[in-house]
């Protein structure tokens, strides 16, 4: 009996364990269950956290990445609208804003009321009348010492020859370039004709007169310079002269026209004589206004 209770014990121990290995696989599921709960819970919560669980420090790089488009001044201002600094008002007009010929100016200040004509006498055109108390620009000098080149203030591309008589020069004229004078409104052609003897003996000369400008005295300057002597004459008629008498009055010569001149006075036949004259012919009876002079050499 004894034997028998000792293997009894034996396959009770056996059985349990056999009975304790064989529940295990029915256990399982329901440990591995309660396992497997917190895990998921644990991923559930790392995968989706609320906004209360994200810490403060995970949302800096969004905010950064909002503060870097912040700063590109560059794209918020266009590059067009940044003043440039050669955009600085007032630079580029810079060379032409001083006067540059302030130093040489010359002007003029006008005393009396004076003409200003488009050549150096009173017999060219009158252009204005500058009145007293001005004073007008010189814009040129000229080979005239009573005369410069005026601008007109109300006009200054027109400009006149101004009589300096009553007038002020401010500055110096050495600067400024020389005026051409306008052609001469008195212009001839002349030459020897022939000697004539009357009371003496005469040089004879014909002229035709090439200006615009009535011609209306005269003055010849007849040098002998075979006999070293000289004779001067002037006159304010230009008559034909045809044996010592006058065969045509001339009293003076339109544009066009033909008069005589004669260098008069001489006492002996100046014939076979090398001669020089000097012919000055005036546009005023009393050798004034506007004068043409030529000279001429001939052997009568």
């Amino acid at each position: 009996m004894k034997f028998s209770f000792a293997r009894l014990f034996i396959y009770v121990m056996i059985a349990a364990l056999l009975s304790t290995g064989c529940s295990s696989p029915t256990l399982a599921p329901t440990n591995t269950q309660a396992q497997a709960s917190p895990s998921a819970e644990l991923v559930a919560t790392t995968s989706a956290p609320t906004m209360s669980e994200v810490p403060t420090a995970t949302q800096q790089p969004t905010a950064t990445a909002a503060d870097t488009s912040t700063l590109l001044p560059t794209a918020a201002i266009p590059a067009t609208q940044q003043p440039l600094p050669t955009e600085t008002p007032g630079v580029t007009e810079t060379p032409a804003a001083p006067p540059a010929s302030a130093g040489t100016l010359a002007t003029a200040t006008i005393n009396e009321n004076t003409n200003c004509r488009t050549g150096p006498s009173s017999d060219y055109t009158l252009v204005m009348v500058f009145m007293s108390g001005i004073t007008v620009k010189i814009v040129a000098n000229s080979a005239f010492d009573d005369y410069v080149i005026a601008e007109d203030p109300a006009n200054p591309s027109q400009s006149c020859w101004l009589w300096t008589k009553y007038v002020t020069i401010n500055g110096s004229l050495s600067n400024l370039p020389v005026a051409t004078p306008p052609p001469p409104l008195v212009n001839f052609t002349t030459g020897f004709t022939m000697v004539k003897e009357c009371e003496g003996y005469s040089l004879e000369f014909k002229v035709i007169n090439t200006g615009t400008k009535t011609l209306q005295a005269y003055t010849i300057v007849a040098k002998d310079i075979t006999a070293h002597t000289q004779q001067t004459t002037s006159s304010m008629v230009f008559d034909l002269v045809t044996d010592c008498t006058i065969e045509k009055a001339i009293g003076y010569i339109d544009p066009g026209k033909v008069g005589y001149l004669y260098g008069n006075d001489f006492t002996y036949n100046p014939a076979g004589h090398s001669f020089e004259a000097t012919i000055t012919i005036c546009s005023h009876n009393d050798m004034t206004g506007v004068c043409e002079t030529q000279v001429i050499k001939f052997t009568p």
